[in-house]
């Protein structure tokens, strides 16, 4: 049995991170001589959700071996399980789990070079579209070529396809990691103006577009419980917001008393301290995203019905 694949596209929904929309077209082949009462059937899918669509489209006898086949198109929502924790800077894994269609023989697939001569041996990718979290083109696709290498869920012998993506973070950087540094260069500023009106004013307004900031960045990332990087990173500049702003506080009642040496000291701590948290904190966080994209990808989820 010979197949080739392909992906159509594949939509995630900001607001449900643990599925997906797919469409994938497979062409399936085998000598009628080998398989003389073979009857294509459609596949079960082990991770759906809700009804999958397969129309399964007969195909003639090839002129060059006489291998018969058949067309099969999948569309449906299937689950996911991925970790969106270093966003934007994460990649993510999306599985279609079928069922093995027979225990009789071995399917082969048969790759399609992206570019060359058939003979390459170039990862599959395609230009699909992943909307609103902004996947990039991913490789695909994977499948075991012999019986010792499928696996099996639940005694079930089976197959994986999966498409590994990369995000696209350049949209986040320029509407959210830009401005919140900018916002941070107003409160830094703080440290340095000798009039406490000016002072005050630099750190109010910085708080007040680091608030717009942070439900404008809310639109832009997966709708999840837990925290990400994008996450992390106001919560630093937050941080860096209450130790810059109480110092400015001590500062100038220091220098309402005519403690002009305190002043001083605390405007030169300041100044420190907020490149240190500055500095701390971008590397931090780049440790979180580092470990986050280390960890191997995520397991397959199906249905715990399935016999």
């Amino acid at each position: 049995m010979l197949v080739t694949t392909e992906l159509h596209y594949l939509n995630v929904d900001r607001f449900n991170p643990g599925s997906f929309k797919a469409e994938m077209a497979m062409e399936f082949r085998w000598n009628p001589k080998e398989l003389p009462n073979f009857e294509f059937e459609p596949f079960i899918i082990l991770n759906n959700i809700g009804e999958v669509s397969q129309q399964i489209t007969l195909l003639p006898p090839r002129p060059s071996d006489g291998y018969v086949g058949a067309l099969l198109l999948l569309r449906g929502t299937f689950q996911s399980n991925n970790d969106f924790a270093a966003y934007p800077f994460n990649h993510s894994r999306f599985s279609i789990v079928v069922r093995k269609l027979r225990d009789d023989f071995d399917l082969l697939e048969v790759k399609r070079p992206a570019s060359g001569s058939p003979h390459d041996e170039k990862p599959l990718s395609y230009n699909f579209s992943v909307k609103d979290t902004g996947f990039a083109a991913g490789k695909y696709v994977v499948m075991w070529h012999s019986e010792k290498d499928f696996d099996k869920i639940q005694g079930v012998p089976s197959i994986c396809y999966y498409v590994d993506t990369e995000h696209k973070p350049q949209r986040s950087i320029v509407m959210v990691i830009l401005p919140l540094l900018l916002i941070w260069g107003i409160t830094y500023s703080s440290q340095w103006w000798k009039d406490e009106s000016a002072s005050s004013r630099a750190i109010m307004a910085s708080l007040f577009s680091a608030i717009t900031l942070t439900f404008s960045a809310v639109n832009l990332q997966p709708d999840v419980s837990y925290f990400t990087a994008m996450n992390w990173a106001f919560a630093a500049y937050y941080l860096n917001f209450i130790a810059l702003g109480t110092l400015t506080v001590i500062a100038f009642r220091a220098n309402k008393r005519g403690d002009a040496v305190s002043f001083r000291r605390y405007r030169k701590i300041g100044r420190i301290l907020g490149v240190i948290l500055l500095i701390g904190s971008a590397l931090a966080i780049a440790g979180w995203i580092k470990y986050k994209r280390d960890l191997p990808p995520p397991m397959w989820l199906f249905h715990a019905s399935v016999k």
